[in-house]
């Protein structure tokens, strides 16, 4: 017998379908597992559709392509196998558990998580100010501020990767940039500046603030070498000290910080992959090419929907800070499928090499204040207790 909180969620899920596969705004184009570009319009999803939890062979091939899709983002295949095979054990194989233990996980946890960030960002920009959430990562942050009616804020979302921005791993500072040993860009700069055409021309540009999950800073800086934007920040986490993070405000250990991101931006699901490509679409303008992603991540990922509508602003952010770092200790010491990863994904090697060549002309950024970059910091601030977990 499913409970009436899981049999209601269950309910809203069949609910979503009309609405869930239509694109975000802006003409977006996407292509079928076959390749094809198509038009997803609005109540009518693609074929596939899981209602019913699948078994034997399907059922495998499913989770395969779940796990296929999180060695994608995890760049670890290890962490990838335990991520799905701890879920697996936890849920049963049921698709039906497993949604409704990631909308639970979403109400009471990365809700109030992203609500409580939200409300730090809010607080430190401009009343004028406009939000541009970084595509996809933030996209689930951009959702909670769309569905709890924050009045008043302008804010839109863009896809802002490295893949799009032709960022390298490799890439550290400007001289990089320009020097990439005559390696094709992986996306003109035409159809880039046709994209980003209303961000680089706005004449309001200079009250956008980005607002990302993290956490090094790389986009920021190729839009100033780019495009010589100059943008002010709000992230969830950051490595970079000239780049405002919420878990440094709150006090939060740099390797917690970092396993609380690399939990958002790697085991929350999307229902997409992360955009590597532009297209042109009609008036002139370039969108992202959006590639579906698998039938679990999707259902996966209209649970979470459905819970973060649900969420809300914790009375105290560290209460739902602590019980993230609770579902971390347990799965790092128990091996249990909590939602939260077990460990971090890889750090980017190149990281320090790229801090210590930071552009100076972004180090000092007027929407950037002082009081909120680290060595700004009230070292008489709230830093969050982490004794009674052990860490």
């Amino acid at each position: 017998m499913r409970s009436k909180k899981e049999a209601s969620t269950l309910h809203k899920l069949h609910e979503l379908h009309a609405t869930y596969y239509q694109l975000p705004t802006g003409g977006d184009v996407a292509r079928t597992r076959k390749g094809k570009p198509e038009k997803w319009k609005q109540g009518k999803p693609p074929d596939q559709i899981i209602t019913t939890d699948p078994t034997g062979e399907k059922a495998d091939r499913r989770w395969k392509e779940y796990s296929r899709s999180l060695v994608e983002e995890m760049k670890q295949p290890e962490l990838a196998a335990w991520h799905v095979a701890a879920l697996r054990e936890v849920c049963g194989d049921s698709l039906s558990k497993a949604q409704a233990l990631y909308s639970d996980l979403a109400e009471n946890i990365w809700g109030p998580i992203g609500l409580a960030y939200l409300e730090w960002v809010y607080s430190t920009v401009p009343d004028d100010a406009i939000l541009l959430f970084a595509l996809r990562d933030a996209g689930w942050l951009h959702k909670l501020l769309i569905t709890h009616h924050r009045v008043g804020l302008r804010h839109i979302g863009l896809h802002l990767n490295r893949p799009l921005l032709n960022i390298r791993d490799d890439d550290i500072a400007d001289e990089d940039m320009r020097d990439d040993g005559g390696l094709p860009d992986q996306v003109s700069e035409r159809e880039l500046r046709k994209y980003l055409r209303d961000l680089i021309d706005d004449r309001h540009r200079d009250k956008i603030v980005l607002v990302d999950t993290g956490c090094w800073g790389r986009v920021l800086q190729a839009l100033w070498q780019k495009f010589r934007l100059k943008l002010p920040s709000r992230f969830f986490f950051s490595h970079n000290d000239y780049v405002p993070s919420w878990m440094q405000v709150v006090g939060m250990p740099p390797e917690l910080g970092e396993i609380l991101c690399d939990s958002m931006e790697t085991a929350l699901p999307f229902q997409y992959r992360r955009a590597e490509e532009l297209k042109p679409v009609r008036g002139g303008a370039s969108a992202p090419v959006l590639y579906p992603q698998g039938a679990i991540q999707k259902l996966l990922y209209e649970a979470t929907s459905i819970g973060l509508e649900r969420a809300q602003i914790p009375e105290d952010p560290y209460d739902a800070l602590r019980s993230a770092l609770s579902k971390y200790v347990a799965a790092r010491e128990s091996g249990v499928w909590t939602g939260v990863l077990r460990c971090n994904v890889p750090t980017w090697e190149g990281g320090t090499a790229f801090l210590d060549k930071f552009p100076a002309e972004l180090r000092a950024l007027p929407g950037n204040p002082p009081e909120i970059l680290p060595g700004g910091l009230n070292p008489r601030r709230r830093k969050i207790k982490l004794t009674h977990l052990g860490l």
